[in-house]
């Protein structure tokens, strides 16, 4: 009897060192929208100053006057729903075969029933590091300035308005050399319009939102081919029925796989997977958020007009008050600084409407294979504390460049702007500079900026059909 004992305790170290080692580190990246932004965007830290303030382009020498952030949130504790489903699972597995994998045969649910969606510490420290890494790549822009010259928006959500703080506190620890405790200047404007717009456009919400059919191909893989593959290999390794698991609650796991290791360092859970299954529901993520936050209906990045508009009306702005500015002491500025602070369902939509990451064809429940170099993986452009920046550059011709006979020629600055997303410089679509005449952006978007008419756009019809 202890010989057979011993054998079992054998067999069990052993089941438990190879569970271990299914999962690489290298594949805590595939979390789709659930991956922490550190894990997939690691940042160098060093010489950051003004690292964006001067640019050039041609015989133009440019210096940034204006920029405007819109950030999603940092890593968040796991919502009220799947804090339940996981529960559940845990409880219908048979706990006479969980004994092999140890871990998962102790495991009590470490997030509490009440929690909803609040920012994890490591999401603070997330946003706080942006809002530092900002304040020094644009220091020469913001240094001077008083506090009117920023404008800060978040969306009704704690979690926003949380990140938002966050990334205020690193940002300001840059640029002020004593900071006071008690600093009353920060004061962020609700602004869901802008932010959490997918909340109360009606043909949204209706025809995509609360539409089972709107998210076919999500559902459809979630139900395919290769996640009961990775059903019958979890079923196996946990010794349970093929009928125990669904793909519901395969994603769930993997989800709190994601949660656990992003907040806790590990997760039992994440013994389950191998890399090829990392892949996969990271792809049936991403083929969710492609139909819910993309490309996937029109509607779906329609409706963030609102926010493309005031971006772009802010930038009108600043380059109207440039143009007007006289010297004068008692003359109006301008908005320096603009940051927003939602949610995936925020940028994912933004980055459609501004044309990125459009793949030649959508992502569907049968092409999985075909979609290894997608652009639209939200692990990378859609992680938590991603981020998309415009910086707006005013430009003049170098001395060199100018005609010495012509001293006294005028000659207006022009205007340029480029993109990052993720702190990565990216083409603009349309332009063939990273650094782009903001004219020829504007216009590009002309029908978005000057055109929106969000009320118009959300109003759901009887007979509407995506």
């Amino acid at each position: 009897m202890a010989a057979t004992r011993r054998v079992g305790a054998l067999v069990m170290c052993i089941l438990s060192v190879f569970f271990a080692s299914l999962v690489p580190l290298s594949a805590f990246k595939y979390f789709s929208t659930k991956t922490p932004y550190v894990w997939v965007h690691p940042s160098d830290d060093k010489d950051l100053e003004d690292k964006w303030f001067n640019d050039k382009i041609g015989d133009l020498m440019c210096s940034a006057v204006h920029t405007s952030i819109v950030a999603r949130h940092g890593t968040r504790f796991p919502g009220q729903d799947d804090v339940q489903k996981i529960s559940e699972i845990h409880g219908k597995l048979d706990q006479e075969a969980l004994k092999a994998v140890p871990d998962l045969h102790t495991w009590k649910n470490p997030f509490p029933d009440n929690d909803q969606k609040s920012l994890a510490e490591l999401g603070e420290s997330e946003l706080e590091s942006l809002g530092k890494r900002t304040a020094q790549r644009l220091f020469s822009l913001f240094a001077e300035e008083d506090i009117d010259s920023f404008r800060y928006i978040i969306s009704s959500k704690e979690r926003a308005r949380d990140s938002s703080k966050s990334f205020y506190d690193g940002f300001i620890k840059v640029l002020q050399e004593e900071v006071d405790e008690d600093d009353d200047d920060y004061e962020p404007e609700v602004m869901d319009k802008l932010l959490r717009f997918h909340t109360i456009c009606d043909k949204y919400v209706k025809s995509v939102g609360e539409n089972k059919t709107a998210m076919k191909e999500y559902y459809d893989l979630e139900s395919g081919g290769p996640v009961t593959e990775i059903i019958k290999k979890v079923s196996k390794k946990l010794g349970t029925t093929e009928d125990t698991l669904t793909g519901a609650n395969i994603r769930t796991i993997y989800l709190m796989c994601g949660y656990e290791a992003a907040i806790f360092g590990s997760s039992p859970w994440c013994q389950l997977f191998d890399e090829e299954d990392m892949k996969i529901l990271e792809y049936l993520g991403d083929v969710k958020h492609y139909y819910k936050n993309g490309a996937g209906h029109d509607i779906t990045w329609k409706q963030a007009c609102p926010l493309v508009s005031d971006i772009f009306y802010t930038m009108d702005d600043a380059i109207e008050a440039l143009e007007t500015m006289d010297g004068s002491e008692d003359e109006d500025g301008y908005i320096i600084g603009q940051f927003a602070f939602g949610h995936a369902e925020t940028l994912g939509p933004l980055f459609t409407a501004l044309g990125l990451y459009n793949d030649s064809q959508p992502l569907r429940a049968d092409n999985f294979n075909k979609m290894g170099e997608r652009k639209f993986r939200t692990s990378k452009i859609l992680p938590f504390g991603a981020n998309l920046q415009l910086i707006l550059y005013e430009c003049e011709p170098q001395e060199q460049y100018l005609n010495p006979d012509d001293e006294e020629a005028e000659h207006a600055p022009e205007y340029y702007i480029k993109l990052l997303v993720n702190e990565k410089p990216e083409m603009i679509p349309g332009c063939e500079e990273l650094l782009c005449p903001f004219s020829k952006v504007r216009e590009s978007l002309k029908e978005q900026i000057d055109n929106c008419n969000f009320i118009k756009t959300c109003k759901l019809h009887p007979h509407d059909e995506l």
